[in-house]
């Protein structure tokens, strides 16, 4: 089995007046992964603490880890919003993103819902292993010739789902089999929004510490305005 260093950071920008990011770094139990409150939702932080409450709550208990087992701690983590949204917020209800990683021997199951990322780095080679949920997305997978698809339009980048619906969500789960010299990157978009795939490789590719790398990448998102909360967890596999 792979040893796994981690380390986590999360920043509450250079505009916003409250960190509405939450994360999971928890090598003893093998969770990781990102969740970040849906902006024009009230309740945005506690939407995504719910969330990673959840998903720990869910994996407490003695649980094979699996493709299967991910998708239901997400499904149980959705109701969990979608029913706190119901009490807080009933006219609009509440959601985030999630990107999780659990650790199950020589593989991270990974499970994904919304525009937060996961992404494998190898030096300087960049892989994604998750795709964003949102309207360009859904409208491509259903061949749909729309007038946002030709105008570059930033509705193209709306979500089209997120935790706390009042529906089962369409998870997105692999089995990434972990290889050692490479490391896994969880992201919210308040990172990979800003930044190119590019400049974050370069920045895991030094011979910094983890928590200098993870420094290094917040100080070059404060750089470009950090209009956004920016949270990231990385995991160096050896």
């Amino acid at each position: 089995m792979p040893t796994i260093h981690a380390a986590a950071i999360t920043e509450i920008g250079r505009v916003r007046r409250a960190n509405e990011d939450r994360f999971l770094c928890d090598t003893a139990n093998g969770l990781f992964g990102v969740a970040d409150g849906v902006g024009g939702l009230p309740y945005g932080a506690r939407a995504a603490q719910t969330t990673l409450d959840s998903l720990r709550e869910f994996f407490a208990s003695p649980t094979r880890r699996s493709l299967d087992s991910v998708n239901d701690a997400i499904q149980h983590a959705n109701r969990a919003v979608a029913q706190l949204g119901r009490s807080l917020s009933p006219d609009q209800g509440m959601g985030s993103t999630l990107t999780l990683g659990v650790l199950d021997d020589d593989f991270m199951i990974l499970g994904h819902v919304g525009d937060s990322c996961c992404w494998q780095l190898r030096e300087t080679e960049v892989r994604p292993l998750t795709t964003d949920h949102n309207v360009g997305r859904a409208l491509a997978e259903h061949f749909v010739d729309h007038p946002l698809a030709s105008d570059g339009s930033p509705l193209l980048r709306a979500l089209s789902q997120c935790m706390g619906q009042p529906v089962p969500l369409r998870v997105d789960t692999i089995a990434h089999r972990l290889v050692p010299g490479t490391k896994l990157l969880f992201a919210t978009d308040g990172v990979s929004g800003f930044l190119s795939e590019d400049e974050i490789a370069r920045v895991f590719a030094t011979d910094l510490s983890l928590p200098l790398q993870l420094s290094t990448l917040i100080d070059q998102v404060n750089e470009r305005g950090a209009p956004d909360n920016a949270t990231a967890v990385v995991l160096d596999i050896s």
